[in-house]
């Protein structure tokens, strides 16, 4: 429900401005009020306890959601709220509670008409988190005798239904607008069967950015990350081998491979030394760029004067402009992390460049080190270093 914002306080007004990096007034801003959950039994026969709501009041303000896919609002201000439910098979009406919110969106992102939309067609999702869920017929945080959604016979003869629960709330995630479910025609006092709708966004969980999958009953997953390959992996003994080949090359620039068997003193010395590559093509990269780097640090001990990494003397080093598709010399009087030789003026760098320029260019435009790169990527960059320094 939009609220009209003749009825927004000063008070609230500074509630918002709290969050936001400039002050803005109420010509600025859409309001709503929505039900972010109640106390009423759900889906998965879980239920959340009055206590946890009022927690939950608290953890809630301030926390962003999403209206769409890319336009979120902010909830400035939370309350609880009593209602009675009549239910069909009682005359006594029934007390339940609303976690109730007001949230305000920028105009600028949206339009009254796509706002009102939005609420009178979708229904609210939220995320958080508890440390128990305590079993209805038991009482227990770690029950293992009664299961959810069964009904069990108490000492008065009477079926009692089994369901969680929630108790004490840590965290309150997010909270976002999802489809409308369609309403049960079934006794309203049995929980809807409803499917439940995925998510998939990213929450800030114990200061990290992380990936998650939000249901419409605000159950929250974390999908765990894929594990990357880079081509440097050791395979173990606790791993099962199928044909599992590693590459290495020997003194002669040749790539050769073996069969994996991490129990063997050649495997371990092979990874002791970094000569150990899960992927072939990784293996030729690392031997090119290192055979690249003996011949350029071999070159400059004929043809140049020695030059000590940390003399306070100006020496000059190879870079490479990518977008221009040009080389460039650099000097510094300090010392610099280049994986390439120093030289002692312009004129051998580029002597340098001259004698080694195919390789050069595929060693700033195409080395990679590791296999896990995008397609785009660029590995290898000289070319960042400060021209000025």
């Amino acid at each position: 429900m939009i609220i009209d914002n003749i009825n927004i306080s000063d008070n609230d007004m500074k509630q918002i401005n709290k969050n936001t990096r400039k002050d803005f007034t109420r010509d600025d801003i859409y309001t709503f009020e929505i039900t972010l959950c109640d106390s009423e039994l759900d889906a998965n026969y879980e239920a959340i306890s009055k206590d946890c709501l009022y927690k939950l009041k608290d953890l809630s303000l301030g926390s962003s959601g999403f209206l769409t896919s890319d336009i979120m609002a902010r909830i400035f201000d939370t309350y609880i709220e009593k209602v009675f439910i009549s239910r069909s098979n009682s005359i006594l009406a029934e007390e339940t509670y609303k976690l109730k919110a007001k949230a305000y969106v920028f105009k600028n992102a949206i339009t009254e008409e796509e706002l009102n939309h939005i609420l009178n067609h979708s229904e609210i999702s939220v995320g958080f988190s508890v440390k128990r869920r305590v079993c209805s017929i038991c009482g227990s945080s770690e029950c293992s005798k009664h299961i959810k959604g069964q009904k069990y016979v108490d000492e008065a003869g009477i079926k009692q239904l089994c369901y969680n629960l929630l108790n004490d709330p840590t965290d309150f995630y997010e909270w976002s607008v999802v489809p409308k479910q369609q309403e049960s025609k079934s006794n309203d006092n049995k929980p809807k069967e409803n499917k439940v709708a995925i998510v998939k966004t990213k929450l800030m969980i114990n200061g990290k950015l992380t990936d998650v999958k939000l249901d419409e009953n605000g159950g929250i997953t974390i999908i765990k990350p894929k594990k990357q390959v880079t081509g440097w992996e050791k395979y173990t003994s606790v791993q099962k081998y199928n044909n599992e080949i590693i590459f290495y090359f020997n003194g002669f620039e040749k790539i050769d491979k073996r069969k994996a068997n991490a129990n063997i003193l050649t495997d371990n010395n092979l990874y002791t030394i970094a000569n150990y590559y899960t992927n072939e093509k990784l293996a030729e990269n690392i031997s090119r760029m290192q055979t690249l780097q003996r011949k350029m640090f071999r070159w400059q001990a004929e043809n140049d004067e020695p030059i000590k990494p940390d003399a306070a003397k100006t020496k000059y080093y190879i870079m490479y402009n990518i977008e221009d598709k040009e080389f460039n010399i650099g000097c510094t009087y300090t010392k610099l992390f280049t994986s390439l030789p120093y030289f002692s003026s312009r004129q051998k760098a580029l002597q340098c460049i001259h004698t080694f320029k195919d390789e050069l260019i595929w060693f700033f435009t195409e080395f990679q080190w590791r296999t896990d790169y995008d397609n785009n990527s660029i590995s290898c960059k000289e070319s960042s270093v400060n021209k000025n320094d």
